[in-house]
């Protein structure tokens, strides 16, 4: 066989469209769960799909179950359900089970499902796929796609040159190509960063890969992201090869993607940024696709420029300020930071998984957040508290590392690390992004930790479950912490206590009143006009008045905004006023719909005000005061505001 490695340089295809502007969250491993120590039924997890070609031994694997009510043995039993023939499994009661996957002409898929029990005789099951496919022909021109990994130091927090290692490219495009440049096959490399193609004999070819993974298989987990320039018109990276011949026998041609950096600076092509970032966001859907095989992500775009520098401005020049998630109509953005010896984000890994958990929620779940400046001790409006919150905590959560870390600075050696997991954060409540991260990182980790009240072990699915039901994403209220934690509790009643005992080490309202409004909250982080949360409104009634001040900062901080709700008894016409003697606005918004934003306003002086047809049932709003919501220090002050609603 004849193997050739190649260093290949990185190019940039045209065609794929960048989306810039308005309205992002701005910001500066896998999920193996220990049993849980409570009551309840075990959870079967019968592993993700898997491909391999036939006439070679499958193994399927159901360790990652585990038992919540104890921690005792398991009894499993595998069941074949659907396929071409009935293999014979090796033993059906192991965990990990193998079978002769038989020869077969086509493509074909073998379904198992696993029941675990516990030895109270609780149980629960779990299916997975094994897709065979045929062996390949005798002539193969295969080889493996790499790319170096640059990792954090957990000293400094920067990144550490020293220890760079060459890893797989999980599942990204790769095409075989003729000399003169037509594509002629495509496929994807495996979680190994295997790819194979079949050729002929004394071929003229060339391996591209594409920063792009793409599955598109119905009934399947389905993803497409892609890395792209947005300096150079949102092309496309790629990594080439030589154009080379494929002989008369199998051939191995590896593919390397190098970091650039060369001993004290980058003076070679960044050829490997793509690469690890696409296997940031591969790490955070494979956790997902764990626990919901059939998940299916909204195609989304990642921007990465060596240009994007921390300057704000035009994005296509690389002025973008900071990282960032961002939608424009059905179009999902992720814009990283990567200008040398200022602050890079590409081998962030907890940077990329945070603003991919923007996405998450945006695409899949609910979030209300208004982004912005935001960092450890911030007062926060409570949707931004619980967004970047969650972005912290999940980034742990998919890395298996409580240590969140940013690298910046000359040569990418410094940064900072916080301590999702149990980092001291002065400002606690349920305003505190701080304490959203850690009541979230808490109840997925597998360590008890008695200085937290840490006694909870629910993994991801749980938190998953909640984050995309229908009655989490159509809730009557905003997002925030109160709401999600009723939501878990109300679904998880048997942990409640152990759920409360987190929430109370957050100084976070808990137990019976704990309510999705926020009503029995008493932590108004030392100030009035904090609580309550929402503000009663009654339809045909007098003003309800509430102040917006300005005293932890402004945008995006707690009470900038003023939540109100009321409730329309028979759906019609009604008007929404807000007045207060400067520049009132607010939002208004039905089962997480949102009907009207002061963006849509003349902004007359003094007024703000709207006409909707509304529909019966609780609408929510969130008021304020123009001057403490619009990014500039140093202008707001504390006004009251009087909001009525009229039935017409």
């Amino acid at each position: 066989m004849n193997a050739r490695t190649i260093s290949a340089g990185l190019l940039l295809l045209g065609g794929v469209s960048a989306c810039g502007g308005g309205g992002g969250s701005g910001d500066g491993g896998g999920s193996g769960q220990g049993p849980d120590l409570g009551s309840g039924p075990p959870v079967a997890q019968a592993g993700p799909d898997q491909t391999v070609f036939d006439n070679t031994i499958a193994q399927l694997d159901g360790r990652r179950s585990f038992d919540t009510g104890g921690g005792g043995a398991l009894q499993y039993e595998w069941v074949y359900r659907t396929g071409p023939t009935r293999p014979t499994l090796s033993n059906p009661n192991s965990p990990t089970p193998t079978f002769l996957a038989e020869r077969t002409p086509s493509l074909s898929v073998y379904l198992y499902e696993l029941t675990v029990r516990d030895n109270e005789g609780f149980q629960s099951t779990d299916q997975v796929r094994v897709i065979v496919e045929p062996t390949p022909p005798e002539q193969t021109l295969l080889g493996t796609i790499s790319f170096d990994r640059v990792p954090s130091s957990t000293q400094t927090s920067g990144l550490d040159y020293t220890r760079t290692d060459a890893l797989p490219a999980p599942n990204v495009v790769v095409e075989l190509l003729s000399d003169s440049g037509e594509v002629v096959d495509v496929t994807e490399t495996s979680a190994g960063g295997v790819f194979r193609f079949a050729v002929g004999a004394n071929q003229q070819r060339r391996v591209r890969v594409r920063a792009r993974s793409v599955r598109a298989s119905p009934g399947f987990a389905q993803w497409d992201v892609r890395v792209v320039d947005n300096t150079s018109g949102g092309a496309m990276y790629v990594l080439d090869g030589a154009v080379l011949s494929t002989g008369t026998s199998n051939s191995v041609r590896n593919l390397h993607a190098g970091s650039g950096w060369t001993g004290a600076a980058y003076t070679e092509t960044r050829s490997a940024a793509p690469f690890a970032i696409l296997a940031s966001i591969h790490e955070a859907m494979s956790d997902f696709v764990a626990v919901d095989d059939d998940i299916v992500f909204p195609p989304l775009t990642v921007n990465w420029s060596p240009r994007n520098s921390t300057a704000s401005g035009d994005l296509s020049s690389g002025d973008i300020g900071t990282s960032f998630y961002q939608r424009i109509g059905n179009q999902s953005n992720i814009f990283l930071l990567g200008a040398a010896d200022s602050d890079t984000d590409e081998y962030d890994d907890h940077i990329v998984i945070h603003e991919w958990g923007h996405y998450f929620e945006d695409r899949l779940s609910r979030s209300d957040s208004i982004g912005g400046q935001h960092g450890t001790g911030d007062h926060l409006d409570m949707r931004v508290a619980f967004g970047e919150g969650f972005g912290n905590a999940l980034s742990g959560m998919i890395t298996n590392d409580p240590f969140y870390r940013d690298s910046f600075g000359a040569g990418q050696r410094q940064g900072f690390a916080i301590d999702v997991e149990s980092g001291i954060d002065p400002s606690v409540g349920w305003y505190s992004e701080g304490s959203v991260q850690q009541f979230l990182y808490d109840l997925y980790d597998a360590t008890n930790d008695a200085a937290d009240n840490d006694a909870v072990r629910l993994g991801l699915q749980p938190i998953y479950e909640v984050l995309v039901s229908p009655s989490y994403r159509q809730m009557d209220v905003f997002t925030g912490v109160h709401a999600f934690a009723r939501e878990l509790r109300d679904r998880n009643g048997f942990r409640g206590n152990e759920i409360d005992a987190l929430l109370d080490h957050q100084n976070i309202v808990s137990g019976a009143q704990l309510d999705r409004f926020g009503e029995g909250e008493a932590n108004n982080a030392g100030r009035a006009n904090v609580l309550p949360i929402y503000s009663d409104l009654t339809v045909g009634g007098g003003p309800t008045q509430v102040c917006s001040i300005d005293d932890f900062g402004d945008y995006n901080k707690l009470s900038n905004w003023r939540f109100l709700r009321f409730v329309v008894g028979a759906a019609g016409s009604h008007t929404v006023t807000v007045r207060g003697d400067r520049d009132p606005d607010f939002v208004l918004v039905r089962n997480g719909v949102e009907l009207y934003s002061f963006a849509q306003n003349s902004g007359a002086v003094g007024i703000e005000t709207v006409t909707l047809n509304l529909e019966a049932g609780v609408h929510v709003m969130a008021a304020t005061e123009f001057s403490n919501a619009d990014q500039q220090p140093g202008n707001g002050r504390d006004v009251c505001l009087d909001v009525t609603v009229q039935a017409n």
